[in-house]
């Protein structure tokens, strides 16, 4: 450096003064500007971090759902073939007390499938309570409707047992309807996704089982217009009377199908759920 401009002065102390006043200015102007960018950008990306930490438990999670797949399996072969179509689907097992917990434990846990076999013993018990509640539940609801078509018919033995054509409930899953409580309640089916390792969202645990139903007085009034199309009595009719039947439908308020020649055709299911949009 030029010894003149080493050489003290005047003007180089003012200098050297408002550089170093500059460089403090920069410095806290510099991390204002970083805690606004933070203070704009820090709940995104809390939540994106967030959001990662739940995808791998979501993974987690289905990774167990897939143990309980295949020990499912197993535990069927120990049963005959013509009990299997009245067994609840994976995605319903999953939803069993002794089976939450234990896929729904943290990352930290190792479960095997040593876990659920335990499990597997309790599975009669654990099924019927569940199905017990449930009807409970739907009967209550039933009476709390009080729908005319009930009216006078609530001692007997089929309305008791939810077993009358016009207990008509529906599914909250996917929002079909079903008639009865054994024919239909408990043979439903509407799991959301095949291959339950694959299936990344975690499956909607609440209390009811093996679906949300709820009684659907719309559908009760349609089924009525339908069992006296058939002949049968509305009071008394039962679930399996009308399957009995075996009858189609046609609907003259629906569209007509110029094309055809014809009118749309239903069965008696399809009936109730056309009468009751």
């Amino acid at each position: 450096m030029h010894k003149l401009v080493r050489q003290k002065s005047r003007l180089t102390e003012k200098c050297a003064s408002f550089l170093f006043v500059s460089r403090i200015e920069f410095s806290f102007l510099l991390s204002l500007a970083w805690d606004r960018i933070r203070e704009i950008f820090q709940p995104a990306l809390d939540a994106a971090r967030q959001r990662l930490v739940e995808i791998e438990l979501e993974k987690l999670h289905a990774g167990r759902r897939d143990i309980v797949e295949k020990v499912y399996a197993q535990y069927k072969l120990t049963l005959s073939p013509l009990l299997w179509k009245n067994l609840p689907s994976v995605y319903n097992i999953c939803k069993l007390g002794p089976f939450v917990p234990l896929i729904e434990a943290d990352a930290g846990v190792t479960v095997a499938a040593a876990d659920f076999e335990a499990c597997m013993g309790l599975l009669p018990q654990l099924i019927a309570e569940a199905f017990g509640r449930t009807k409970s539940r739907l009967h209550q609801s039933v009476m709390e409707a009080n729908h005319p078509i009930h009216a006078g018919v609530q001692s007997s033995v089929n309305f008791q047992e939810l077993e009358l054509a016009t207990m008509v409930f529906r599914c909250g899953s996917c929002r079909s309807y079903v008639l009865g409580f054994e024919s239909g309640v408990t043979d439903h089916d509407c799991s959301p996704g095949v291959g339950l390792s694959s299936y990344l969202r975690d499956l909607p645990i609440h209390d009811d089982f093996p679906y949300r139903f709820d009684f659907s007085a719309e559908g009760a009034s349609a089924v009525t217009f339908v069992l006296e199309a058939a002949g049968l009595n509305p009071k008394s009719a039962t679930v399996s009377e009308l399957a009995e039947q075996d009858c189609a439908f046609r609907c003259l308020e629906c569209t007509y199908d110029h094309a055809h020649s014809v009118r749309s055709a239903f069965s008696w299911l399809g009936m109730v759920s056309d009468l009751s949009v």
